[in-house]
């Protein structure tokens, strides 16, 4: 079995970066992150086909986190760039594989409160097929 996991997020990070300025891009944030930043998260990959010639199929969650807004504007701003991302396939490029499928699965926003400070979260879902 083949794991093309770091390929993928390798090539996701580097679909973010092009297109999203002044945003760090995590699959594990330092502990003192600066926000906003972005996490690719809960990476789901599945096997389909044969041994012959299998389809990876990846669904990784994005998630764009900016502390205590006064407006969505740029939460709104960083997703919609990541829609693009994904609208348009051709920009992300995975070493070693060729993507055949690049599809929005849902989007959502959530926030989270603590003492003394709020996240405001957008969350991505993306499906991702490669060969």
């Amino acid at each position: 079995m083949n794991y093309p996991e770091s390929a993928i997020i390798a090539g996701l990070i580097t679909a973010i970066n092009a297109k999203i300025t002044g945003r760090s891009v995590y699959t594990i944030p330092p502990k003192d992150s600066a926000y906003p930043y972005i996490l690719i998260s809960q990476t789901d990959m599945q096997e389909i086909g044969s041994k012959a010639g299998f389809i990876y199929r990846f669904e990784p969650l994005i998630q764009v986190i900016h502390k205590d807004l006064k407006s969505l504007t740029s939460l709104l701003s960083d997703m919609n760039l990541i829609h693009n991302i994904i609208k348009n396939g051709s920009d992300i490029s995975v070493t070693g594989y060729t993507v055949i499928e690049m599809s929005l699965i849902n989007t959502n926003r959530t926030t989270e409160l603590y003492d003394s400070f709020r996240l405001d979260i957008g969350l991505i879902r993306v499906l991702i097929d490669i060969k």
